[in-house]
């Protein structure tokens, strides 16, 4: 039977509003038709197709070196010596709090602090507390995140836990970064296939590892939770990690449906997720868990982690948990209110570690925790690790460092099969399946000064995404001995007039073909990429939020690119056959072009301008960085 705990607060206490009402991207019905197909490929691939335990058993080990690898922890890291220091501690009645660093990479430093209780006979259970999205400033000096959780420390040590709060990387006393592709346009990560979402994991396994090495704590008895971004990472670790034996992640996790489709992606940094380069749903992390422990907590009314999706989420990890027959391990908590941390959701999770974690006497009936959630027993001077902060420290620089792969081929390279498969594998998982289908329509014939004759065409290309392709005829056209394919960009568009409501100029049509394709035939097709001139895209904000929604689907707007233009030219051999194909593209489209051509061997002229040379400028692709260093095709 399904467990779930629905505990309605009967006190009036202040709602979050709905998400701070965020501004959010809205869909056009054709992007949600896509959106949703994709979402729902994914799922028709992920849990669903489990049917027996021993079918999970043997993919179990499999698909957890996928999560490390989509986190950036495959191979997983060195661990190295964590150094730890306890720079000093303070008493309160029952428990000591004591400040702490600790390494988990060389230079990579957490700051933490360590609820010990007092009067402990023999070795305690522990409890790993992770923090959310908070941040505490006093004197411009950064006391980090953790003191956001001091009242859940002190509460876990006056019941008998040892409990460590550790700092995240963005918001720990050393501020890092979580927000490359949210705000900060480092849209390099996923090329590098970096997320903060595995920094903060590596954190906390080193955390676990620090935990093992204090006398005071029983590690066969080790939980974790967390909250928000917290919550996230309470979801990772448990998945790659079998030493949590009980986890409780808080408002922290929903499925593709909430976050696409539903906006709430538009609300999260970078650190909430994997790079999702093997198409997963949220739920397939919960289901590594089995058949340990796991309650799930969330607020009805919290519009970053809607309920609904987070019911879906529940409902397909209860299917791994039924195939070991271990549904009771699996627990749902829901209170009411908004994205806030109340004691009426602190309470029955507590509960849960010491009924797990502390048998006596938890297992007694009518036990309860000691007391309730205390407010702050510190001020944010008092849990600060670091009077001076480490001149050595890599935290801020970590995307650029932190278990960096070195790329398997070059772009030189002779073997375009063997790059191309290796792409296909790692880079453009999102493709379709199938090989590009050409599905041109003729929309509209228009007549141009000077003799220009333009041809529209929409080319069909997956659920929901048709593109524009124009055919362009000059005024003395030659005899063809190859097709001219220039593939536009914004700034094309913009040159060329194809993008304005009005009728087309012939010269700067013409002008426009001619700076890309001095050496055309007479006739020139140009072929419109998603996401260019679209309506959805008003302003720099809505580019990045759209941006972000492929990224979720184990895609980015740039690798999708490539495919459209891989149909386009698809396209061309059914209308030309075998004629060479000369192929032309300025700026980051240029690169798209060049990794399309990879693909097609009919492409025999690659006529690319204003190419980035800076690696942190070019088109992002999912983990290219990885596969191939430089762009394909070009010397």
């Amino acid at each position: 039977m399904r467990r779930i705990f629905l505990l309605l607060s009967l006190l009036a206490f202040a709602v979050s509003a709905p998400a701070a009402e965020r501004a959010t991207l809205k869909l056009t019905p054709e992007w949600t038709t896509y959106f949703q197909s994709e979402i729902s490929r994914i799922e028709a691939s992920d849990l669903s197709r489990i049917t027996n335990l021993a079918q999970w058993q043997s993919e179990r080990t499999r698909l957890r070196q996928e999560l490390a690898e989509m986190l950036g922890l495959w191979p997983m890291p060195e661990r190295t010596d964590l150094k730890p220091v306890v720079t000093g501690s303070l008493e309160r009645e029952g428990f000591r709090m004591e400040r702490i660093h600790f390494q988990a990479a060389p230079k990579l430093y957490v700051t933490a602090n360590l609820y010990i209780p007092k009067g402990l006979s023999g070795k305690a259970p522990a409890v790993l507390r992770v923090c959310g999205h908070s941040r505490f400033i006093t004197n411009g000096v950064s006391c980090g995140n953790k003191f956001s959780a001091p009242y859940q420390g002190s509460w876990f040590a006056l019941n008998g836990f040892v409990c460590l709060v550790i700092d995240t990387l963005q918001y720990g006393e050393i501020l890092g970064s979580h927000r490359g592709t949210y705000s900060e346009e480092q849209w390099w990560w996923n090329s590098r296939g970096y997320t903060p979402a595995g920094v903060e994991t590596w954190f906390s396994i080193r955390a676990i590892d620090y935990l093992c090495t204090r006398p005071e704590v029983d590690p066969e008895r080790i939980g974790m939770t967390g909250r928000s971004g917290g919550g996230a990472y309470s979801w990772f670790v448990a998945a790659l990690d079998d030493r949590v034996k009980a986890a409780a992640p808080v408002a922290g996790m929903t499925d593709l449906q909430n976050q696409v489709l539903d906006r709430r992606v538009d609300g999260h940094c970078d650190c909430m997720f994997h790079v999702n380069s093997y198409r997963w749903d949220f739920p397939a992390i919960g289901a590594l868990i089995a058949p340990r422990f796991l309650a799930i907590g969330n607020t009805d009314l919290d519009w970053l982690f809607p309920l609904d999706g987070v019911v879906r989420m529940h409902d397909q990890i209860s299917r791994i948990y039924a195939l070991y027959e271990k549904q009771d391990n699996l627990a749902l908590f829901v209170t009411h209110g908004g994205h806030l941390d109340t004691s009426d959701l602190q309470l029955p999770l507590v509960r849960w570690f010491a009924k797990l974690l502390k048998p006596e006497p938890a297992n007694l009936p009518n036990w309860e925790p000691r007391g309730v959630p205390p407010g702050s027993l510190f001020t944010p001077e008092e849990v600060r690790v670091f009077d001076q902060l480490p001149q050595d420290q890599r935290n801020t620089t970590a995307a650029e460092w932190f278990n960096r792969q070195p790329a398997r081929f070059q772009a030189s390279t002779p073997d375009r099969d063997a790059l191309a498969k290796e792409l296909r594998e790692k880079v453009f998982v999102a493709w379709p399946s199938s090989e590009p289908e050409a599905k041109l329509r003729e929309t509209g014939r228009q007549s141009v000064k000077d003799g220009l004759r333009l041809t529209a065409y929409d080319l069909a290309i997956q659920p929901g995404i048709t593109q524009q392709l124009f055919s362009v005829t000059l005024s003395s056209p030659k005899r063809p001995r190859r097709v001219t394919l220039i593939v536009a960009d914004e700034a094309f568009m913009k040159k060329s007039g194809l993008g304005a409501s009005q009728s087309v100029e012939a010269s700067k049509l013409s002008k426009a073909i001619h700076a890309l394709a001095p050496d055309n035939d007479g006739t020139v097709h140009i072929f419109v990429p998603r996401g260019v001139n679209d309506p959805v895209i008003k302003d720099q904000e809505d580019l990045t939020r759209f941006r972000r929604r492929f990224m979720l689907i184990g895609a980015t707007l740039d690798s999708m690119r490539v495919w459209d233009i891989r149909c386009a030219m698809h396209a061309m051999r059914q209308q030309y056959g075998k004629m060479p194909l000369a192929l032309a593209a300025s700026g980051q489209m240029a690169v798209n072009a060049a990794y399309a051509a990879v693909f097609q061997p009919e492409v025999t002229t690659l006529r690319l301008s204003n190419v980035p040379t800076d690696p942190t400028q070019l088109p992002d692709y999912p983990n290219v960085f990885k596969v191939v260093e430089g762009v394909p095709g070009l010397r």
